[in-house]
């Protein structure tokens, strides 16, 4: 059986833009992140953009709350590590947080209480979801924040650095002006 040209263009036209689509599908990659941080969830924070968060929002943190294992900020005299369960600890110095992105509300919740506690500042370095719901009940009316161009290269727990994140990445800083007078 003889199939004629058009028939032809057209099954290999459909053929290329069903292999464009499953190539450029953008769950693919997210997927992909979110089986990766079932694996490790702990990254740590490049010194470069440590320093570029704290100078944009004159801070000078004591604290690391999220801190690796075996790679703390050197700017912190404290921190505490998976093994401290700083969700359960006083953040009362002013403090830098890259928290796990599996548990970003329960850090940026517990953060804004201590502040109100003990009235210190605070940075929160983590992904730029605006559109969840933690973003708009958190962010928006007890924050300022920054975006930050391009996409962080986030360390492992050995501060090798790794390919970029799959999401944008955000300053977010919480004060004692902000949450009791608005952002």
């Amino acid at each position: 059986m003889q199939v004629g040209a058009f028939a032809i263009r057209r099954a290999t036209r459909q053929l290329l833009k069903q292999v464009s689509l499953v190539r450029r599908s953008p769950t693919k990659r997210a997927v992909k992140h979110l089986q990766s941080i079932t694996k490790n969830d702990e990254w740590g924070t490049p010194i470069d953009i440590l320093r570029n968060g704290c100078r944009e929002f004159h801070i000078n943190p004591k604290l690391d709350v999220a801190a690796s294992r075996y790679l703390h900020i050197p700017y912190c005299t404290k921190y505490y590590t998976i093994d401290d369960d700083a969700l359960t600890r006083p953040w009362d110095m002013d403090w830098w947080c890259n928290p796990p992105y599996t548990r970003v509300r329960d850090f940026v919740g517990y953060g804004i209480k201590q502040v109100e506690m003990h009235g210190v500042r605070g940075l929160f370095l983590t992904y730029a979801k605006v559109d969840t719901r933690w973003w708009h009940d958190l962010i928006e009316p007890h924050c300022r924040y920054k975006f930050i161009r391009g996409r962080v290269r986030f360390l492992t727990p050995y501060g090798q650095q790794r390919g970029p994140a799959p999401y944008p990445s955000v300053y977010i800083y919480v004060g004692p002006e902000t949450v009791q007078g608005g952002a």
